[in-house]
């Protein structure tokens, strides 16, 4: 078995607040209130956050089990495209 590893884009992405909205039905705000709980009660982290599509696809291009989100006309290079309707 793999461990998948998530990153973010920044809570101020267009593209973070529609992934928050239409895939985890929450907001982004709603989001990092459950990180907070988490990180409070000595759990887990957060998924690192990046400041651009760009860093993200270096990242997870580069980064065995790493998986995000990008906009939608993000060049995704290298990596691999997962739709989620």
């Amino acid at each position: 078995m793999k461990t998948i590893h998530p990153v973010d884009l920044r809570g101020e992405a267009v593209a973070r607040r529609e992934f928050s909205s239409r895939v985890l039905n929450r907001s982004v705000a709603a989001v990092r209130s459950y990180w907070q709980q988490r990180i409070f009660s000595g759990r887990e982290l957060p998924p690192p956050e990046f400041d651009s599509d760009e860093a993200v696809l270096k990242y997870v291009a580069s980064s065995p089990g790493a998986i995000g989100y990008v906009s939608a006309n993000a060049n995704l290079g290298p990596t691999k495209e997962l739709v989620i309707h």
